[in-house]
C-alpha cells in the first residue's frame, strides 16, 4: 500500500502516483476502448481505500496496525508476525503487509480450508535477504505459507507464489539438498484475501494485479475485446449497482 510499517514501527502513509503509474500502464492496456474508464475506477478506488489509511492514522497517531489488533484481542505473545513485501511500480513502491498471525490462526484451526500443494522452487519467491540458519528445517517442521501472486518476478523469471512465511526453513532445506525441485506449503489465493491483510487497500492491489494478468493474457490471445472488459471490476461492480 501506499503506506508502510513493520512490526515495530508505527504507520506512516507514502505518497502514490497514482497517475504516473496508469500512464506507464496506458502503453500496454491504451490499446482497450475501456482503458480511460477502467483506469478511472481504479484510481477512484485506491484513493477511496487511501482515505482509510489517512484515517487510521489520525485516529491512531504513531501506532502500529498489529499492536493495535494485539490490545483489542489481549494478544499474549510479545511479537506479532507481519510480512511486508514491496511491489515497485513506476507510481512508487506498493507494500503489501500480511496478517501472518491471523493466516496461521486460520489455517492450524481449520476455520477455512486451506490447500497444502508441492510447488516449483522456480516458481515461488523466497527473500533472497533471509539468513539461513543451520539445522532449522531439522528444528521445524511447519509448512511453509505460500501466496498466489501476479505479475511476480524473480529476475527476468516469473514467480507464480511469494513465501511470506517459512523463508528461513525453505532456505535450510535448498542448503540441505542443493537438488530439491518442489517445496510442500500451505497455499493461500483468492479465497483467502479477507483475512490475509491489515487494510483493504491491499487486497484491492491483489485484485488489481489479478485483473492485469487476465487484461495481459486477453490481449496476447486476442481474445475479443468485450469479454477482456466483462472481466474488470468497473464492469463487474456497474452491473452490481444496476440490480
Amino acid at each position: 500500500m501506499p503506506a508502510y510499517f513493520n512490526a515495530g514501527t508505527p504507520l506512516e502513509y507514502r505518497t502514490f502516483d497514482y497517475n504516473a503509474y496508469f500512464d506507464e500502464l496506458q502503453k500496454t492496456f491504451g490499446v482497450l476502448s475501456f482503458y480511460k474508464e477502467w483506469k478511472d475506477f481504479w484510481i477512484n478506488t485506491f484513493e477511496f481505500h487511501d482515505q482509510k489509511i489517512k484515517d487510521f492514522i489520525k485516529e491512531h497517531p504513531g501506532s502500529n496496525p498489529a499492536r493495535e489488533y494485539m490490545n483489542k484481542k489481549n494478544y499474549d505473545n510479545q511479537v506479532y508476525e507481519i510480512y511486508v513485501f514491496e511491489y515497485v511500480t513506476p507510481g512508487g513502491s506498493f507494500h503489501l503487509h500480511f496478517d501472518i498471525e491471523k493466516m496461521k490462526y486460520v489455517t492450524y484451526k481449520k476455520l477455512r480450508s486451506v490447500s497444502v500443494q508441492e510447488i516449483p522452487l522456480h516458481e515461488l519467491f523466497v527473500d533472497p535477504t533471509t539468513l539461513y540458519i543451520k539445522d532449522k528445517h531439522m528444528q521445524d517442521e511447519r509448512l511453509p505459507f505460500a501466496v498466489e501472486m501476479y505479475g511476480l518476478q524473480n529476475g527476468d523469471d516469473p514467480c507464480h507464489y511469494l513465501c511470506v512465511d517459512g523463508n528461513k526453513r525453505i532456505q535450510s532445506r535448498i542448503k540441505k539438498d542443493p537438488n530439491i525441485q518442489k517445496i510442500e506449503s500451505f497455499v493461500f489465493d483468492i479465497d483467502h484475501w479477507d483475512f490475509m491483510f491489515f487494510f483493504s487497500l491491499d487486497e484491492y492491489f491483489m485484485g488489481f494485479t489479478r485483473e492485469l494478468q487476465i487484461l495481459q493474457y486477453c490481449i496476447r490471445t486476442n481474445r475479443p475485446e468485450r469479454e477482456a472488459w466483462e472481466s474488470t471490476q468497473s464492469f463487474l461492480q456497474a452491473q452490481y449497482h444496476k440490480e
